[in-house]
C-alpha cells in the first residue's frame, strides 16, 4: 500500500470510529475508490447514516457504497469496485468511475432503471408485512418489523444494523404501547395464544405474557385513557360460532362485559402496566381501533362480519353506540379522519355482498349519524389525514386496486384513478403513512405498482415524486421514521424479506408517466447475442410477457450498450434466440405471446423487417440445432401438450411435421437446448411437469427414456463440457435445485450445489455456458440476485458475485457475460474469473444469509 493511501486509511479509520466527515471529506473519499474498498462496508454505512444521509448530497460513489453494503461485505475487496459500479449504475442508470481493481471482475457497461439512494435492512427469512417507528426515552428511534418468518425485529436507522436478537413465535399485527414509566413496548401475539410485551431497546420481555382464551389474535389496538393509563385491546375468534348465534357479529344486545364469559368471538382489554384483564367485550372479529371524542375521552370501535360497527366505553366495558347502515357486507377497514375543528369522523369500508357494491361511509362517532353520501368503491386500506390548509382527506384502496383520495368535508374525489398525472396508482400495501416534509407539506406513502413506493401529495392529488424503486417484492407497509436530529426518513416493508430506508430530501420530480430510462432501463428477462457478418456483436433484449400493448425487442451494441433498433410487432415477448446461417449471417428469432407469432429478423440493415415464420401459435421456447451436415435449424415448442417443430431459417419453411404429441409432457416444453455429442447435436427439451427428453433432430424421434429429477417445471437448460470433454446437461427450475445429467446415458449426476436446498429455497432463473480465456468453460448460474460460476474441472462453485438485482437472463459474449435483471441489462468481463488466487466467495456470503447460502459446493462426477 502506498504512503498516501495508508495515511487516508488511518484518517478514515478514526472517522468511522467517532468522527463526522464534512462535505469535502466525502468528495475526497469518492475520489479514492481503492480506499473505499479497504474500509469495512457496514462501518462506512453507519457513518453515512449518522452524518450525511438525508442531510447532504452524497457523491454517487459513496451513495452506492451505502446502498450495496451487504453485497460489498460479502465479497473480497478485490471485487468491491465492480459491485459498487453496479450500485452506481442503479443510481444513475449507467456506470461511472472505475469498475474494477487488479484481479477483480469488471463491469463493462450497464443500463438500468435509475432509483434513488436507499438503505437495505435485511434479516427476515420471508416477507415483511408490517413496520413501525418507535421513539425511545433517550431520544433514539428504532424501526420495528414483523414478518412471515414469525419473528419481530428491531433496527437502528442511524446505523442500519439490527438491535438485539429477533423475537420468535410471533404472528399477526403489532402495536406500540407506552408504559407508566415512559417506556414504549411492542405488543405482538404468539401462535400459542399469548400477547407478549417486549422492550425493543433491550430485546427483553416487559412483564408476564397477557393471557386469555384469545386463540389467534386478529387485531390489536391501544386505548389511551384520560387518567393516563393505556389499555391494550386484542380481538379473536376462540371457537366455531353456532350458525344461529349472531354474537360474533355484534348483534347480541345482551352482551355481557363480565370477565370470564366465553363467546365465539371476543375482544379483551388489558391494563398494559399491570397486565390485569379489565374487560371482555362480546363480538369483534373484524378491524378495530381507538376513536377520540371531542371531550378527550376515547371509545373503542369493533366490527363484525355483518357490517355493524360497535363503539365501546373501554372504562365501563359496555357498548356506547352501534353504527349500522343496513348494509350486509363485512367491515374491511376503519380509519379516524381528523377535522380542522379538532373533532373526528370514523370512516368505515364495507365488503360487497349479495350483489351490492361495497362503499366507504363516514360517521360522526359522537352522534352516531352518517355524514354525507357514501364514497365510491370500497377499500381494504383506509387512512385519514389533516392537511396544513385545514382540509380533511381520506385515502382508500382495495388491493390490488388504485389509490383513491376524497375530500372528507365535501365527499369530492381529489385524484383521477385512471390518469397517472392525477394520482393514479395501483396499491398492494395494507397501510399508508403520513410524512411531514421540510417544506411544510404532508405526503402520503403507499406501496404498489411494479414493487415501488408512491409518494402522493393529497393537496393536489398528484405524485410528489417518481415512485421509489428497489424492492423485489410487493410492498406491504410503509412508515415515517422521525430521527432525533429532526430528519424524517421513510421505511417500507416488502414480500422480498427486506425493509428499505429512503431519504425524503433527495426525491426526483414525478414524470408523466414515470421515467424508466432510455429503453434499455426496462426489466430484461429475454436475451440473445447476435453477431453480425461485419464483426459487430449485437444484444437483443425484451421484458417478457408482462404487457399486451406492443412490447418491443430492443437491440443495442453488446460492446457499449448503445441503443440501435427497437423491433415492433409483438405483444408480449415469449422467447428470443440467435440462429446462425451457412452464409455467415445470424438471424434473430422472436416469439410473441399474445400475438401468437414467430418471426425471423436480419439485423444487418437500418430498418430490420421481421419475416413471419408462423402465426399459428407462440413458441414457448426456441433453440438453434446444428445437424451432421453442418446446417443449422431452429427448434420451437408450442402448446401445453409440448409439440415441437423444426424450421429451416434460410427458407422459413417447416422441416417435417410437428412431433412430440405423445411424449408424456404436461404443461408444455418451457426450455430447449442443443447438446453436442460426438458427431452431432441432440435437442434437449424441459417440460412443465419437471421431466426432460432428448431428441434426435434428424429423425424427430426420442432417445432413451424420460429423465426424471425435478418436482417443478424445467425453465432453463444448458450444455457444458465436463472433465475430459465429457458433455453434461444442466437443468434448473424456479424452486428446487439445479440437476446435472449425462446426456449419453440419461442418468442424473450430482448437482453443482452438492446437497439439495430445501423445497422453495432455490431461485434459479437462468443458465449459460461461459468460455474463460486460458481456462475452462464454466457454467454460469443466475441464482436470485447473484451470478455463480461452476467449474466442471474442479467441480466447485469458484466465484459468486452479488448484484443486488434479480438475475433473470444471461447470454455469453465470448469471455463476457450479458446479464438481464429486473431493472435492465449489464455486461461484465469474465477475464480471470476462474483464477485460483481467489477462494470461492460463496463461503463469505454464507455468513450474510444462512437461509439461502447452504453448503452447495460438491462433486459432480465421482
Amino acid at each position: 500500500m502506498d504512503g498516501d493511501l495508508a495515511s487516508h486509511l488511518d484518517v478514515w479509520a478514526r472517522l468511522l470510529g467517532a468522527g463526522v466527515p464534512d462535505g469535502d471529506q466525502w468528495r475526497q473519499l469518492a475520489a479514492k475508490p481503492r480506499l473505499m474498498d479497504l474500509l469495512d462496508p457496514h462501518a462506512l454505512a453507519g457513518v453515512v447514516l449518522r452524518a450525511a444521509f438525508g442531510r447532504v448530497e452524497l457523491p454517487v460513489e459513496v451513495a452506492a457504497a451505502l446502498m450495496a453494503r451487504h453485497q460489498l461485505a460479502a465479497v473480497d475487496p478485490v471485487d468491491r469496485a465492480a459491485v459498487r459500479a453496479v450500485a452506481m449504475a442503479q443510481l444513475t442508470g449507467t456506470p461511472s468511475g472505475p469498475s474494477a481493481t487488479a484481479g477483480g471482475w469488471r463491469l463493462e457497461w450497464a443500463r438500468l432503471r435509475a432509483m434513488p439512494a436507499h438503505v437495505v435492512l435485511g434479516g427476515h427469512d420471508h416477507g415483511v408485512y408490517t413496520v413501525t417507528a418507535v421513539r425511545l426515552p433517550d431520544g433514539r428511534t428504532l424501526v420495528v418489523s414483523a414478518g412471515n418468518d414469525e419473528t419481530v425485529r428491531a433496527w437502528d436507522p442511524m446505523t442500519g444494523l439490527p438491535v438485539g436478537a429477533p423475537l420468535r413465535d410471533h404472528i399477526g399485527q403489532m402495536a406500540v404501547v407506552t408504559l407508566a414509566d415512559g417506556r414504549p413496548v411492542v405488543a405482538s401475539p404468539t401462535r400459542g395464544g399469548e400477547v407478549r410485551l417486549w422492550d425493543p431497546a433491550t430485546g427483553e420481555q416487559a412483564g408476564a405474557p397477557l393471557t386469555a382464551p384469545v386463540g389467534l389474535v386478529r387485531a390489536l389496538a391501544v386505548v389511551r385513557l384520560l387518567d393516563g393509563r393505556n389499555l391494550l385491546a386484542a380481538s379473536s375468534q376462540t371457537a366455531a360460532a353456532d350458525p344461529g348465534d349472531d354474537s360474533e357479529n355484534g348483534d347480541d344486545d345482551t352482551a355481557d362485559a363480565s370477565i370470564g364469559e366465553k363467546t365465539p368471538a371476543a375482544t379483551w382489554l388489558w391494563d398494559s402496566d399491570t397486565g390485569e384483564l379489565v374487560a371482555e367485550l362480546a363480538g369483534g372479529v373484524g378491524p378495530m381501533l381507538a376513536v377520540p371524542l371531542p371531550d378527550g375521552s376515547v371509545v373503542l370501535a369493533t366490527s363484525g362480519a355483518n357490517g355493524l360497527v360497535r363503539l365501546w366505553d373501554p372504562v365501563a366495558g359496555r357498548p356506547f353506540m352501534d353504527l349500522f347502515a343496513g348494509h350486509p357486507g363485512a367491515v374491511l377497514a376503519l380509519a379516524v379522519v381528523p377535522q380542522a375543528d379538532e373533532n373526528v369522523l370514523l370512516a368505515v369500508a364495507h365488503d360487497d355482498d349479495g350483489g351490492n357494491r361495497g362503499k366507504v361511509r363516514l360517521w360522526d362517532p359522537e352522534s352516531g349519524l352518517l355524514v354525507g353520501d357514501p364514497l365510491g368503491p370500497t377499500a381494504q386500506m383506509l387512512r385519514g389525514m389533516l392537511l396544513p390548509d385545514g382540509r380533511s382527506v381520506l385515502a382508500g384502496a382495495s388491493g390490488p386496486d388504485v389509490l383513491r383520495l376524497w375530500d372528507a368535508g365535501t365527499g369530492q374525489p381529489l385524484n383521477d384513478p385512471g390518469d397517472w398525472s392525477k394520482g393514479f396508482y395501483p396499491v398492494t400495501s395494507a397501510t399508508a403513512a403520513v410524512l411531514p416534509m421540510p417544506d411544510g407539506r404532508r405526503l402520503l406513502s403507499v406501496g404498489g405498482a411494479n414493487r415501488t413506493v408512491a409518494l402522493i401529495d393529497p393537496a393536489t392529488g398528484e405524485h410528489a415524486s417518481e415512485p421509489l424503486s428497489g424492492h423485489r417484492g410487493d410492498i406491504r407497509a410503509t412508515a415515517a421514521v422521525p430521527l432525533p436530529d429532526g430528519r424524517t426518513l421513510l421505511t417500507s416493508a416488502s414480500d422480498d424479506g427486506t425493509l428499505r430506508l429512503w431519504d425524503l430530501d433527495g426525491l426526483h420530480p414525478a414524470a408523466t408517466p414515470p421515467s424508466i430510462g432510455d429503453g434499455l432501463g426496462h426489466g430484461v428477462n429475454k436475451m440473445a447475442v447476435v453477431p453480425t457478418a461485419g464483426g459487430a456483436v449485437l444484444l437483443a433484449t425484451a421484458d417478457g410477457v408482462g404487457t399486451v400493448d406492443g412490447t418491443t425487442v430492443r437491440i443495442c451494441s453488446a460492446t457499449t450498450g448503445r441503443p440501435i433498433h427497437e423491433l415492433a410487432g409483438h405483444h408480449g415477448v415469449q422467447a428470443l434466440t440467435a440462429v446462425p446461417l451457412g452464409d455467415g449471417r445470424t438471424l434473430l428469432a422472436t416469439s410473441g405471446h399474445f400475438d401468437r407469432t414467430v418471426r425471423l429478423w436480419d439485423l444487418a440493415g437500418d430498418k430490420p423487417d421481421g419475416r413471419l415464420l408462423t402465426e399459428e401459435d407462440a413458441a414457448l421456447a426456441m433453440s438453434p440445432v446444428t445437424l451432421s451436415d453442418k446446417r443449422t435449424i431452429l427448434a420451437t415448442s408450442h402448446g401445453l401438450d409440448g409439440r415441437l417443430r423444426l424450421w429451416d431459417p434460410a427458407t422459413g419453411q417447416a422441416v417435417g411435421a410437428p412431433f412430440n404429441e405423445d411424449a408424456g409432457y404436461v404443461g408444455g416444453v418451457l426450455a430447449l437446448a442443443a447438446v453436442p455429442v460426438p458427431g452431432r447435436q441432440l435437442l434437449a427439451a424441459g417440460a412443465g411437469n419437471g421431466t426432460i427428453r432428448l431428441w434426435d433432430p434428424r429423425t424427430r424421434k426420442p432417445l432413451g427414456h424420460l429423465m426424471y429429477g425435478h418436482r417443478y417445471p424445467v425453465i432453463a437448460l444448458a450444455a457444458v463440457p465436463g472433465p475430459e470433454g465429457r458433455p453434461l446437461l444442466a437443468s434448473a427450475t424456479y424452486r428446487d435445485s439445479i440437476q446435472l445429467w449425462d446426456p449419453l446415458t440419461g442418468q442424473p449426476l450430482e448437482s453443482p450445489y452438492g446437497a439439495e436446498p430445501a423445497d422453495g429455497d432455490s431461485d434459479v432463473r437462468c443458465l449459460a455456458t461461459l468460455a474463460v480465456p486460458d481456462g475452462p468453460t464454466l457454467l454460469a448460474i443466475g441464482h436470485d440476485t447473484e451470478v455463480r460460476l461452476w467449474d466442471p474441472t474442479t467441480r466447485e462453485i469458484v466465484r459468486t458475485f452479488p448484484l443486488g438485482l434479480q438475475v433473470t437472463a444471461m447470454s455469453p459474449i465470448g469471455s463476457r457475460l450479458a446479464i438481464g435483471t429486473e431493472s435492465g441489462v449489464l455486461v461484465a468481463d469474465a477475464a480471470g474469473w476462474a483464477s485460483s488466487d481467489h477462494p470461492p466467495y460463496i463461503k463469505q456470503s454464507q455468513k450474510v444469509d444462512k437461509r439461502v447460502h447452504q453448503t452447495w459446493i460438491g462433486r459432480v462426477i465421482e
